[in-house]
């Protein structure tokens, strides 16, 4: 027994290992016993500022495994939003690693995540899915450059700090000085890898800070340099209102009392007072901080009165000047001035309308005068009448005002009677909330044509889009998630919100997506392969049986064998290209009665009416299958009652007989595999009958004859058909058609 133990055990590794290899060639030799896998990211691809070497944080992955009994699956690279599926796997458990780069698939350049494996389990004939997550690489430096810009009218911002990580623990601190309305903050290595926020804050002369936490996603990837650039509008970095300065004084005699207000709720104001007209910008650190009224004395020179205002949060207001004149030694002459005869001017504003605002004026009448002609100013610009009433006192203007304050106006010309013309005006001070910025465009390539993204910088602003060469309005398509383009096109967009001026249009250049060319097939008519050509195409995707392909269909790698006539038909895809026009052929296999068919058994019979039927040949399978019963159901015998004889009707029939049955013949044959192929069915009478290779015996046909029988062939002698019980034993034998 010591010694024959070690002989058993190598002759069981021999045996397992030759049926390993069995089957490992029979999974080489016909592709049905292998499965597939095909793989699903939930990379949700984040907009954060990447490496200038990257489109997006990852590109393309890699994909590698090993399999049962030691298979192993080399490795393989595949862009990352394109179909993700390989073939050819043998069935059982594999375990699969995959890794993120930001290449291309013949170059996959830097890698940038750490490799992920998992297990799946490949079933035979089948494609199995699994998704997949892929996470940086937590080892290595890099660096980042953020470009950082605002706007630059008026700007007090002298400096700005940015940081990226937790503020409890900041992975890099950033400090630049501001120019123009601009800071580039340059994060230098090393900064460990990761995705960091990044948080901004802007300071003011006046030491106020605008703090802007968490303003983008920085990206830093080992030994590359992540940059980009962030463009701030006027709601990120607000102007705080200039002061207002108001003076009265209760008698002659007294001082002038002072006052100074801001419209920013919460600002704090300080002030100067100068000798001297003011040239250079507000001196923060030498100013007063305002406490309430105050009283400026007589004196015999000019003063200037300087007051601006900060909060944080805000931008430093610009500064308001208010002239303390000297005091008035009673010298010069006296200028009796007429009084107006048009008094108490006021204008109001009737609609709230940022895009055509409209005014109207209100005036008292003295004495008996004629009222010559009304004139209108926007910012000290004469306008014509807007609503053409004729009556002068209304007016709508019908320009654009760019985002701010703006002053309205109106002069009156009058005469009364024989005196010269004389004049009398109004002004309104008014804000215009703000014009929308334009719409920007960005493209990514994907698989099937280009994916088109439009972004306005001004917050709740909606953006309307037109693809047909007509400029958009209010009307046309919103504008929601990135959209795809499958032919060349130019993008025309508007952005709008309620309260602010329309954005200019923006028009894109001519956004050119090319087509794939049209598969092409070669046929080797001895061999009966068949390749397929499409070389603009980086993935082939082919369908067997006459539907049309999609993303989904099997990918083409090699040239494909047929044992039996094939329709084929396949389409090309490439990144940032349209889908190519469907290709497609026919690969014919020839056979006469007799031949051995595709799946291994024998072929009796060939159809004359095959264009009409769509079949051509009948194969009997390669061996019988094991005797039973007609048809039951909880043992006892089915009646079906809508069954044939003829050729060519055999498959309907098992059909029928299935569907009401549990047991029996029919589902034998439909449960069947041979050679690859599970289509069989239970044959015909006449299709039984016209069978040679049945050894002695009755067979069951599919053709039923009463309620309690069906129609039998013995083959005992010639073939004679018969009629039997159905609950008896009989033998099966099961066949297919096929083209």
């Amino acid at each position: 027994m010591q010694k024959t133990q070690p002989t058993q055990s190598l002759t069981r590794l021999v045996l397992i290992a030759l049926i390993s290899l069995i089957f490992l060639l029979s999974c080489s030799d016909m592709e049905q016993r292998c499965g597939s896998l095909s793989l699903v990211s939930d990379l949700a691809g984040a907009k954060s500022i990447l490496p200038d070497s990257a489109s997006i944080a990852i590109n393309v992955i890699q994909v590698s495994g090993t399999g049962p009994l030691g298979v192993v699956l080399e490795s393989q690279n595949f862009l990352l939003g394109g179909r993700i599926a390989i073939d050819g796997l043998t069935p059982g458990t594999w375990t699969i690693q995959i890794t993120g780069y930001n290449g291309t698939v013949e170059n996959l350049g830097t890698q940038l995540t750490r490799p992920a494996s998992q297990t799946v389990t490949i079933a035979s004939g089948r494609t199995t899915t699994a998704s997949f997550s892929l996470q940086f690489l937590t080892e290595g430096n890099g660096s980042g450059s953020v470009q950082l810009s605002w706007p630059s009218t008026n700007s007090s911002i002298t400096s700005v700090t940015g940081v990226l990580g937790d503020p409890t623990a900041p992975a890099a601190t950033a400090h630049a000085d501001a120019v123009s309305g601009s800071a580039t903050l340059l994060f230098p290595s090393p900064v460990p890898v990761g995705s960091y926020p990044l948080d901004v804050a802007l300071t003011n002369a006046s030491g106020t800070t605008i703090s802007l936490p968490m303003i983008e996603t920085v990206n830093i990837y080992s030994n590359l340099v992540s940059s980009g650039s962030i463009s701030l509008v006027q709601m990120d970095v607000p102007l705080a209102a200039k002061p207002v300065i108001g003076s009265e004084r209760a008698t002659e005699a007294d001082p002038l009392t002072i006052t100074i207000t801001s419209t920013t709720t919460g600002a704090s104001i300080r002030y100067l007072i100068l000798s001297s007209e003011p040239t250079e910008p507000f001196d923060w650190a030498a100013s007063t901080a305002y406490a309430g009224p105050f009283t400026v004395a007589s004196s015999e020179t000019r003063r200037y009165l300087i007051a601006a205002a900060c909060k944080g949060g805000y931008q430093d207001s610009l500064a308001e000047t208010f002239v303390v004149d000297a005091e008035d030694e009673g010298s010069g002459t006296i200028e009796i001035i007429q009084p107006p005869l048009i008094s108490n001017v006021i204008i109001s504003r009737t609609n709230s309308s940022a895009l055509r605002p409209s005014f109207a004026a209100t005036y008292s009448i003295q004495g008996n005068l004629s009222v010559d002609s009304f004139t209108w100013y926007i910012d000290g610009i004469a306008q014509p009448d807007g609503d053409g009433d004729e009556d002068g006192n209304t007016f709508t203007y019908d320009g654009t005002l760019s985002l701010g304050q703006h002053q309205v106006m109106v002069v009156f010309s009058y005469h009364d009677g024989p005196d010269s013309v004389r004049t009398a005006s109004g002004t309104l001070r008014f804000a215009v909330d703000g014009v929308v910025a334009t719409p920007t465009l960005t493209t990514q390539n994907f698989i099937g044509g280009k994916r088109v993204s439009l972004a306005c910088a001004t917050e709740d602003a909606s953006i309307r889009y037109t693809l047909d060469g007509s400029a958009p309005n209010a009307t046309s398509t919103l504008y929601s998630v990135p959209f795809p383009i499958t032919e060349t096109t130019q993008v025309k967009a508007i952005a709008l919100r309620e309260g602010a001026v329309d954005s200019p249009i923006f028009t894109s250049e001519s956004l050119v997506v090319e087509r794939v060319t049209t598969p092409t097939f070669v046929e080797d008519e001895t061999s009966h392969t068949v390749q397929i050509s499409c070389p603009e195409a980086e993935t082939i995707y082919y369908t067997l049986d006459g539907s049309t392909p999609t993303a989904a269909s099997a990918v083409y790698t090699t040239a494909l064998s047929f044992a039996q006539t094939t329709p084929i038909k396949a389409i090309g895809m490439a990144m940032g290209k349209a889908t190519s026009l469907l290709g497609s052929t026919t690969c014919t296999v020839s056979y006469s009665v007799g031949d051995t068919g595709p799946a291994g058994g024998l072929v009796f019979w060939v159809n004359p009416a095959a264009a009409v039927d769509g079949w051509t040949y009948l194969e009997a399978a390669p061996t019988e299958t094991e005797s039973y019963a007609w048809a039951l159901a909880d043992s006892l015998p089915v009646v079906v009652g809508d069954t044939h004889t003829e050729v060519g009707t055999g498959d309907a029939n098992t059909l029928s007989i299935t569907h009401d049955a549990t047991e029996g013949a029919a589902h034998l044959c439909l449960d069947k595999e041979f050679g690859g192929y599970e289509d069989w069915f239970l044959p015909s009478r006449d299709e039984l009958l016209a069978m040679t290779d049945l050894t002695e015996g009755v067979y069951w046909s599919s053709s039923e004859a009463n309620s309690t029988a069906a129609y039998a062939v013995d083959f005992s002698d010639s073939p004679v058909s018969t009629i039997a019980v159905k609950t008896q034993a009989h033998k099966v034998r099961a066949v297919r058609t096929f083209l």
